[in-house]
């Protein structure tokens, strides 16, 4: 015979207990105190006051306090697991980090992390681990005025030439010439000329692709050639027409289409300067556009080409007062190179990038150039 099944009846519950409403969650209790009134405490106690006496008086918990008095925890530090470093200890690692990128020799990301790896492991405080990739990012966040940056390869006598000597040296140089000859208030009489190749083929751009692709291709012309742009221009801001030299043996009047009014052409057998087209340069283009006030001052660098017995006999015919930059010191005391060519090449690289996708099949010349 089959059970007959059970029935119950039960009340709501909103019949049987009164509602009640959740207005807030449970409020911590945790540090509510401030740092200046566990400071105080802390002090009272090193004077002599008791611990429990000197809590009541500051509002702090007298467990907190003991715990800070003893050295368990140090005053000042966010709770939790002890930290790698100390810091003291970071403020000292970020030093050392930016003096290494001074002298050339920066580290890297896994360098950083080798060396703190060798130091807590010393400590004994990783037992078998390894650090992670938050610390890293931890790490740069307390230390605002790191930020890891791609180098730029810069050969070691570049780097040993630039020198808080050498270029005192040089700027007391400059400003006795230009004492000398009364240019200090003079600035267009002061020019600064140098040259840079600007290659067919810049370096590619970065190119969207699919994540985890091996080797990108990147389609280009497929020359290796450039052409040399001498420019010129004064400190109050004039800036002479430049100088193209190409690498042919005869100029083709197509590769003059579009160019900038004034513009003097060269030619060489690799697309460089030479002697001769300097002094060209010299008497047949700077003379005529620098201003016709004497004497001028012009700054370059101590490529050969400059310095030929008759092209110092011509400058100072015409009155020009050549001034050599230190050795290797052109990438940071050239003020064309840094603040010209620099920007300069960065534009081509994009322009080039624009023809190449809106001109498939075609490559870059001289015609294009």
């Amino acid at each position: 015979m089959p059970k007959r099944k059970r029935s119950f009846c039960r009340r709501r519950r909103s019949e049987s207990a009164p509602a009640v409403l959740l207005t807030s969650r449970r409020q911590s209790k945790r540090k509510q105190w401030a740092d200046e009134e566990m400071a105080a405490a802390m002090s009272a106690v090193r004077n002599g006051m008791a611990i429990k006496r000197a809590a009541e008086e500051h509002g702090v918990p007298p467990s907190t306090l003991r715990d800070r008095i003893s050295g368990r925890v140090v005053h000042g530090t966010k709770p939790g697991p002890r930290p790698y470093l100390s810091l003291d200890e970071e403020k000292e690692l970020g030093s050392f980090l930016k003096s290494c990128a001074n002298l050339g020799y920066g580290k890297t990301r896994r360098d950083v992390m080798h060396i703190v790896q060798s130091a807590v492991a010393d400590k004994g405080l990783l037992k078998g681990t390894r650090l992670s990739t938050g610390w890293w990012k931890r790490f740069l966040q307390r230390q605002p005025d790191l930020s890891l940056r791609r180098g730029d390869s810069t050969a070691h006598v570049r780097m040993d030439a630039v020198n808080a000597d050498t270029m005192k040296q040089y700027f007391a140089l400059l400003n006795d010439v230009m004492t000398e000859f009364d240019l200090h208030s003079k600035p267009s009489q002061i020019y600064n000329v140098d040259e840079s190749g600007i290659p067919f083929d810049p370096r590619a751009p970065n190119i969207v692709t699919t994540r985890g692709t091996k080797k990108v291709r990147y389609r280009q012309s497929g020359r290796k050639g450039q052409v040399t742009i001498v420019g010129c221009a004064s400190a109050s801001g004039h800036a002479l027409p430049p100088m193209v030299i190409f690498d042919a043996k005869r100029l083709n009047a197509a590769w003059t289409m579009g160019e900038f009014p004034g513009t003097k052409y060269g030619l060489s057998d690799n697309g460089w300067i030479n002697s001769d087209l300097f002094e060209a340069w010299l008497c047949e283009h700077f003379v005529p556009h620098a201003v016709s006030a004497r004497p001028l001052l012009l700054i370059l660098d101590g490529h050969s080409t400059h310095y030929q017995p008759k092209l110092l006999r011509l400058a100072k015919e015409h009155d020009i007062i050549m001034l050599c930059l230190p050795p290797h010191t052109t990438h940071e005391a050239q003020p064309l190179d840094c603040g010209v060519f620099g920007p300069l090449k960065s534009h081509w690289s994009n322009v080039c990038h624009s023809y190449l996708q809106q001109n498939p099949g075609r490559v870059i010349t001289r015609f294009q150039f």
